[in-house]
């Protein structure tokens, strides 16, 4: 293994990347700003790290792309993109990006096009379009903060196949905090994230999706929409929302959340054979839980001190079961 050092050694990181090979390591110095696009393609197992968080790349007078990943097992860490048409472009597999900021960027602050790659205690902010956008399978954010973005996460198209989000902080991104909704989504995973001040929390349009232990607040519109079959949305927190959850669902767990002060509807089921249990709706001007569906199990809910606590209808649902 080698270690390049940029500028003393290589006065641009693009040279750098050319000389690298397999195992290389490259140092950026701190202190650094570069005005340059770089291309990471053909360069598998290569490590790029900014000495701290000073190093920066910066588009302003270029725009582009600032960094074009088409390659294997590159670790990005410490580094800031900014100002450029997009950020960070990644189309390939088993890449970490750990602590980069990509941020004022016209577009995308990442695009991951890969598989099993890893954007770790990053940051996506103020870009005009999207913080993440996402088309790809098995791929995790974790530990990362996406705020102030036109929407947080995106994954409209393509495979959208066991990606997890785990701790991510998702704060003032406008439309929405992530979105799912290509038709090949399924099996995603969003876990102990925090959702707040946009229009919409988390849209589900496709796919089974695991929705669990999630903190939303502040969301101008509904915290979580969901409309597909076989979800798991299980000890959600949902304060201060017009809508706290509106499910269009069949043959899923909606269990243990609290949906605290709104003004429409706490928790709205539409649909067949959903288990609906241990929840709690305080606190919403119109309606705390609303069923409207077939067999479905409702039982073992708190609704207190809504405009009407609890509507049921539709057949064969089963209330008040001991379960």
């Amino acid at each position: 293994m080698s270690i390049l050092i940029v500028p003393t050694q290589y006065q641009t990181l693009q040279e750098a990347i050319n000389a690298a090979i397999p195992g290389d390591e490259i140092n950026i110095l701190p202190d650094t700003t570069l005005v340059e696009n770089i291309q990471i393609i053909g360069k598998d197992n290569i490590s790029i790290l900014g000495l701290n968080k000073t190093v920066v790349l910066d588009g302003a007078t270029i725009g582009g792309t600032a960094a074009l990943i088409e390659s294997n097992n590159v670790t990005i860490r410490g580094m800031v993109f900014q100002n450029f048409d997009q950020g960070v472009v990644i189309i390939g597999n088993e890449n970490i990006m750990m602590n980069v900021t990509s941020k004022k960027n016209d577009r995308s602050g990442f695009v991951i096009i890969g598989n099993y790659n890893q954007v770790i205690e990053s940051i996506s902010d103020k870009n005009g379009s999207v913080g993440i956008d996402l088309s790809g399978n098995y791929n995790q954010v974790i530990a990362t903060r996406l705020d102030s973005n036109q929407r947080g996460v995106t994954a409209t198209s393509g495979e959208v196949i066991g990606n997890i989000f785990y701790k991510n902080i998702f704060i003032n991104n406008f439309e929405f905090g992530a979105r799912i909704a290509s038709t090949n989504a399924d099996k995603c995973v969003f876990i102990e994230n925090t959702i707040n001040g946009s229009q919409y929390g988390l849209l589900i349009n496709f796919g089974s999706v695991a929705v669990i232990a999630n903190y939303f607040n502040n969301i101008n519109n509904t915290s979580l929409s969901y409309k597909d079959n076989n979800g798991l949305i299980l000890e959600n927190t949902f304060v201060m929302s017009n809508v706290g959850m509106y499910l269009e669902i069949c043959n899923s767990l909606v269990a243990s959340n609290t949906t605290q002060t709104g003004k429409f509807i706490g928790i709205n089921v539409s649909g067949n054979d959903n288990v609906v249990i241990r929840n709690i709706t305080l606190s919403y001007e119109g309606t705390g839980l609303l069923v409207n569906g077939c067999s479905n199990i409702i039982c073992n809910n708190i609704s207190q001190n809504n405009g009407e606590n609890k509507i049921i209808s539709g057949d064969c649902n089963i209330e008040n079961c001991n379960c």
